[in-house]
């Protein structure tokens, strides 16, 4: 990166830091504005202090966040292996139209495109071939 550009980003970045801190003070202002308007400031004309955040409780085991994400390792007993295996259908239906939606297109109109692409692929190579071999006449009738 050259020095110019270098100098450049850094005085963008600078720009860009003093327009958060003005949006920042801008934000606070009307926060502080709005505390005034309903008299929810301490006798010194100060903002309340942050209430204490309760700490957060411990997680549950592993097991227990794969239950309730809707996970079964199939070994469950009181599971009949007909829900199981539509468990497993529909976990299988869901992940490939996550795929494709992900792509942003179904399997079939992505199938047809592939198709369409090779198309053009051999319509390509054919034109080229016609072209070298009308090319190589010429060079013939001439005298090459």
């Amino acid at each position: 990166m050259s020095v110019a550009r270098a100098a450049e980003v850094r005085a963008r970045a600078e720009h860009l830091k003093k327009q958060r801190d003005l949006l920042v003070a801008k934000r606070k202002k009307e926060r502080e504005e709005g505390f005034i308007g309903t008299g929810q400031l301490d006798p010194n004309g100060q903002l309340p202090a942050p209430a204490a955040r309760p700490a957060p409780a411990a997680l549950p085991p592993q097991s227990e966040l794969k239950r309730g994400a809707g996970f079964s390792s199939g070994s469950d007993e009181n599971v009949p292996p007909s829900d199981a295996d539509g468990r497993a259908m529909l976990t299988r239906s869901l992940a490939s139209n996550m795929k494709a939606s992900l792509l942003g297109e179904d399997a079939q109109s992505l199938e047809l495109q592939q198709r369409i692409e090779t198309h053009q692929r051999k319509a390509d190579f054919e034109n080229t071939k016609a072209q070298l071999m009308a090319e190589m006449d010429a060079a013939k009738d001439s005298g090459f």
